[in-house]
């Protein structure tokens, strides 16, 4: 900042140079898994998308059995109002030891906040899936009934609460999420689906930050037919590898406990390490264990992931 004369004794001209930080982050991981073995994972986001402050994001990622990409574009303020609007578009392909879920679909997002620290969102969800079995051998009928292709039409809403030191890497505080999906909106799959988490940051030495995240779930189905098999809660949790993109479920609980319909009650745990190092790189430890309960009868399993992450400012 620099003065300058003004039009009169008792006026100055300020020269204020401004440097617009980076707006974009281009991200990449490698890691192993106990579950998919080897993972690669990348994304690019940016933060002022086309220069009108959209924010831009297309990731990732392949394992030993899965192939995940997506690519979403979300406006924070959306028309200079407090609404949040944005959509996505995914595919990804799955490998299990008995069967194959691909599916392609979409995502029309809108939000409002609620608090100062919480927000409510809208979501409407379309997607085309296909089962295709692998092994001949297979006889549990709820995953012979699945094969073939299938669509789902569902509208969820979802709670979020942070209350975080930085929103975008935080080291101490929390994160709470409770969100129910409806599906019946059209397509062939019905149900109704409950999920509620939570997860806590704690600051440690040289930087390093632990994380505890706890999960819960329940859902139903909302006509005769049975809760679609790629919607059915599995073991390993849904969202293994604390908010990266899943690179691999673990196997269903359905070869575990035979003739049932609907797996209804879900429960996971995951501790999480983030251990910084130099050049802008993380290394990343995950452990969480799940437990899927039916019928009075539970089954529990453990699983260790380990991921190397790159992250760098760019635009």
């Amino acid at each position: 900042m620099t003065n300058k004369p003004g039009s009169a004794e008792d006026q100055t001209v300020l020269d204020v140079e401004v440097k617009e930080k980076a707006t974009g982050t281009f991200s990449v991981g490698l890691g192993y898994s106990s579950v998919d073995k080897l993972i690669a994972q990348g994304s690019v986001s940016q933060d002022n998308f086309l220069g009108r402050g959209l924010k831009l994001k297309v990731s990732g990622s392949l394992g030993g059995s899965s192939t995940t990409y997506s690519l979403g574009i979300t406006d924070p303020y959306f028309l200079d109002t407090n609404w949040t609007l944005g959509f996505e578009v995914y595919k990804s392909e799955r490998e299990y030891d008995d069967y194959d879920d691909n599916r392609i679909g979409g995502a029309i997002r809108a939000g409002h906040p609620i608090t100062r620290n919480s927000k409510l969102y809208l979501t409407y969800r379309y997607e085309e899936k296909e089962v295709i079995i692998t092994d001949s051998t297979v006889t549990s009928p709820i995953i012979l009934d699945s094969e073939g292709e299938s669509s789902l039409s569902s509208v969820t809403a979802e709670w979020i609460r942070k209350n975080t030191d930085d929103y975008q890497d935080p080291s101490r505080g929390g994160i709470t999420k409770v969100s129910l999906e409806y599906a019946g909106l059209g397509g062939t799959d019905n149900f109704f689906k409950s999920v509620a988490s939570h997860r806590h940051f704690f600051p440690l030495f040289w930087g390093t930050v632990f994380t505890i995240h706890g999960e819960v779930g329940y859902v139903v189905k909302t006509s005769d037919e049975s809760v679609p098999l790629g919607e059915k809660f599995f073991l390993g949790g849904i969202n293994s590898y604390a908010d990266l993109k899943p690179v691999k479920l673990a196997r269903p609980i359905l070869p575990i406990i035979p003739n049932i319909s609907v797996v209804k009650k879900w429960v996971t745990l995951t501790l999480n390490t983030y251990f910084p190092l130099p050049r802008n790189w993380d290394l990343r430890a995950f452990y969480f264990t799940t437990q899927v309960m039916h019928g009075g009868r539970a089954k529990a399993t453990s699983q260790i992931c380990v991921i190397l992450l790159e992250q760098v400012s760019v635009g």
